[in-house]
């Protein structure tokens, strides 16, 4: 082996954390798809290894693992997402169909079903070993490891073709993206534009020499027009170019997301499902695409009436004869300021960036007796360029320590657009989990002041990360990641409370200048906007889960003009608003095509429910209740998914889920 393939190896080996400086590399990258390739072989070795074991030699140890293969690849997975680059893409490219290969091998290998099943049966496990196993076993179930060879082969070059689409969805939904520019020559209609975000537009152009204002395909970018600004055409063309990204010319997603639907149902059949909507709830906490369907009816006309009464209103309000999709968040902006007395540019002053991040680190230190210390240097913190600003903590409870984390807040254009949290490596045998957040805020040169809504993203992924953080369970097979999927975002969206919340607020939420407590008026009229016009959101929300549940429960459509028509009859019978020819945002949809929530889009409002009657129990008593956080700590999040998430959660309720709270706290 390599000198330079023996230092990458002891690099990703350390008990700490790697340099990210060192494996990201140009020198190092142009060593990783040989390297992998030698580590791919090695898997294959110990693979074939113990498929010999003799049966009386079987013990749990005989599954549990540890791959420096999975480490790698997760890393150069990583840079994809947050540093895109040919190099990377071809690096994926070239390894990617291989590891598929090897996993496909695994997971048809009758022998090792079968060492897992003496396993289960005559070793002697405790309760985690015993899920671990029997999970295991299940998952060769579903995929009827006693299926004909030919069959067996079809399901394995499904896996292979579904990596490639998948890859492809994810490059094209970020190159149209980057391709995406809008250029304002003056401020005529922006000028209401919180001035941060006009400088940030201002300093874009100037780099490109032009004169006025560039806006990107930034989230925060398209928010604030959105919001704040005054030409509806302007408007109109954020909205219609958010919803037609990756959807035509050399980055058009339909026909990858055709074959992706076609090759799901394909897999589906050859596996004895319906759909592949019943397939992908084998693992969730619902139980068919009926109960799901049901569930969003019933949720979809309640908020039905209680979006014709706010439509109604806004349009006597301000004297409108029509209102549309993209005047939503314009209107209602100005109503809470007119008829609310809240100007959101005035309540950003409130969260400056550092403050927000030591005001986040302060709450969970209270709720989960967690604290963290930043260890970047200053490389570090330019690690993917310049103004990336990365930042590396050691995470501690009661003194010791349990994951490294890193935060990368910043928008850049070879970022993927939004926010996301994984874990680039698990914890295992020694080693402590190390934990991402990714966000896009805009980074201003002076001060960098956050909206209430990219506050609540920065403690939304947060909140997945304390899921990882806190499990107490030695395997790596039991991690937040392995909770069922319709769970999975319940701690993520229940620590977004505590950035709402008036305990919460008074103690931190203050002026970056003057250092004054958020006033009371703010805090009061942020409870009662909490409780109404949420009927528009909860119909936009509810449109998506339609779009992907129906997308996998119903017949494939056979060609790219049925998918758009299939699309837009369902978005017209489902959303609020009458839909465009052309509005196709199933092309950029990557939760459903590129990220695990195909089927299970769902999850968002199904946890919300579930997170909501958690929250009930607080507000009862305290927000800050040391008991009860504890409570919920060692069950919730300690818990991982050691045990079913059902029963997680109604050990923790001491019943079933109740729906009243949810319904009361959307006021619909």
């Amino acid at each position: 082996m390599k000198e330079s393939h023996k230092k990458i190896i002891a690099e990703l080996e350390t008990q700490t954390i790697p340099d990210l400086q060192f494996l990201f590399s140009n020198e190092n990258l142009s060593e990783a798809s040989e390297l992998l390739k030698i580590l791919l072989e090695d898997e294959k070795q110990k693979f074939e290894e113990k498929l010999v074991i003799p049966d009386d030699e079987i013990s749990f140890e005989t599954f549990n693992d540890e791959s420096i293969l999975n480490y790698y690849w997760n890393y150069i997975h990583h840079l994809k997402w947050v540093f895109s680059s040919d190099q990377v893409r071809e690096i994926i490219d070239e390894i990617e169909p291989l590891l598929v290969d090897f996993s496909n091998m695994v997971s048809y290998s009758k022998r090792y079903f079968e060492m897992l099943t003496i396993c289960k049966q005559n070793c002697d496990l405790d309760t985690e070993q015993w899920k671990i196993i029997d999970d295991a076993i299940k998952s060769y179930r579903v995929r009827w490891i006693d299926l004909e060879e030919s069959k067996q082969d079809d399901l394995k070059e499904i896996s292979k073709q579904l990596s490639e689409l998948t890859t492809k969805f994810s490059n094209n939904e970020l190159d149209s993206q980057n391709e995406f520019f809008y250029h304002v020559e003056d401020d005529s209609h922006i000028k209401d534009l919180p001035k941060d975000v006009l400088d940030s537009a201002k300093k874009l152009a100037w780099e490109q020499w032009k004169q006025g204002f560039v806006f990107t395909a930034n989230p925060n970018d398209y928010v604030n027009i959105m919001k704040f600004c005054d030409d509806k055409n302007i408007r109109h063309d954020f909205y219609t170019a958010r919803t037609w990204y990756a959807s035509s010319w050399k980055n058009d997603n339909r026909e990858n997301v055709l074959k992706i639907l076609q090759l799901r149902e394909k897999k589906s059949h050859i596996l004895w499902y319906n759909n592949y909507a019943e397939l992908s709830l084998e693992f969730k906490m619902a139980d068919s695409p009926e109960q799901i369907l049901e569930l969003i009816d019933g949720i979809s006309t309640k908020a039905q009436e209680k979006w014709k009464e706010e439509i109604i209103f806004l349009k006597e309000y301000f004297t409108l004869e029509t209102l549309d999709e993209w005047d939503m968040w314009y209107y209602y902006r100005k109503l809470k300021e007119e008829k609310y007395k809240l100007d959101d540019k005035e309540l950003k002053k409130y969260f400056e960036f550092e403050a927000v991040i030591s005001w986040l680190h302060t709450i969970v230190g209270k709720l989960f007796w967690i604290t963290l210390e930043e260890t970047t240097s200053e490389e570090q913190r330019e690690m993917f360029g310049e103004g990336s600003d990365v930042r590396i903590y050691k995470v501690y409870r009661w003194w010791k320590q349990i994951a490294y984390y890193l935060l990368d807040p910043f928008y850049r254009s070879e970022k993927r657009a939004w926010a996301w949290a994984d874990d680039i490596r698990p914890k295992y045998k020694g080693k402590l989990p190390f934990v991402i957040n990714v966000c896009n805020f805009t980074k201003n040169e002076d001060v960098t002041l956050l909206s209430l809504w990219e506050v609540q993203t920065i403690f939304h992924e947060f909140g997945h990360a304390t899921h990882e953080m806190l499990g107490t369970s030695p395997h790596s097979d039991l991690t937040w990641f392995e909770v069922e999927w319709d769970f999975v975002e319940v701690p993520s969206q229940f620590l977004e409370h505590w950035c709402e919340e008036e305990e919460s607020l008074k103690l931190f939420a203050k002026h970056y200048q003057t250092w004054e407590v958020l006033p009371q008026h703010y805090i009061e009229t942020l409870k009662i906007l909490d409780t109404i016009w949420n009927g528009n959101f909860v119909l936009k929300q509810n449109e998506y889960t339609y779009v992907d549940m129906l997308l996998h429960s119903q017949k494939c459509p056979d060609s790219v003009e049925a998918l758009d028509s299939v699309i837009h009859e369902i978005v017209t019978k489902y959303s609020n608003f009458p839909k465009q020819e052309n509005y196709r945002p199933y092309t950029s949809f990557s939760h459903i095509f590129s990220w695990g929530y195909a089927a299970g889009y769902y999850s968002y409002m199904w946890a919300e429910i579930l997170e909501l009657d958690i929250l009930r129990e607080f507000k009862k008593k305290w927000m800050f209740n040391k008991k009860l956080s504890q409570k919920y700590t060692q069950i919730i999040l300690e818990g991982w998914s050691t045990k079913p998430a059902k029963e997680l959660f109604e050990k923790f309720m001491w019943r079933e889920v109740d729906l009243q709270w949810f319904f009361e706290k959307k006021w619909i």
